[in-house]
Order: C-alpha cells, then sequence, then structure tokens
C-alpha cells in the first residue's frame, strides 16, 4: 500500500501543479517523460537491489524474483535507479 501511495505522489503531483513546473523553466512534456521514465526504472531498481542483497533466498528461482506481490523493494535500489534513469534520460535529451 506504502509502494502505491509514493508512486502515485510523484505522478499526480506534477499533474496537479504543472505551474510550478513552468516556473522552474522547464517544459511540461519533458516532466512528463522524465516521470514516466524514472518510475519504472524505480520499481526495477528498487527489485533488482532486494534481490541482490536476499541472494540466498532467490538463487535460481527467476519466478520468485520477478514476482514483487509477495513483498521486496529497497527504497536505496529504487532512488539510485530512479536518479540513474533520470540522468540518463536528461543527457539523452540535451
Amino acid at each position: 500500500m506504502v509502494r502505491y501511495f509514493y508512486s502515485n505522489r510523484a505522478f499526480t503531483s506534477h499533474i496537479i501543479d504543472p505551474s510550478k513546473v513552468k516556473k522552474l523553466g522547464f517544459e511540461e512534456d519533458t516532466i512528463i517523460d522524465l516521470v514516466i521514465v524514472c518510475m519504472p526504472s524505480a520499481i526495477i531498481g528498487a527489485r533488482l537491489y532486494y534481490v541482490l542483497f536476499n541472494w540466498s533466498y532467490y538463487q535460481g528461482d527467476i519466478m520468485k524474483m520477478i514476482n514483487i506481490r509477495g513483498g521486496g523493494l529497497a527504497i536505496h535500489g529504487g532512488v539510485l535507479a530512479g536518479v540513474l534513469a533520470g540522468w540518463i534520460y536528461t543527457r539523452i535529451k540535451n
């Protein structure tokens, strides 16, 4: 439930107040694209980080690795992957 709250908060906070985006000097479409790139990357990164640190449990069972419904996302991996994806996106965009 918490994961759902944070992902929706990040996405809807941009949609509710696009005037803040324009005040910072960005185009609204660029920010939407950035969110579309960063959100899935953060979820995948959070799962990868969790699986790597619990490798003894997940070793050899790919279905357990993919199944996020059973729990297991690490915020550290999500932040790292999201920031990395955002950085790569901005380098490619510019």
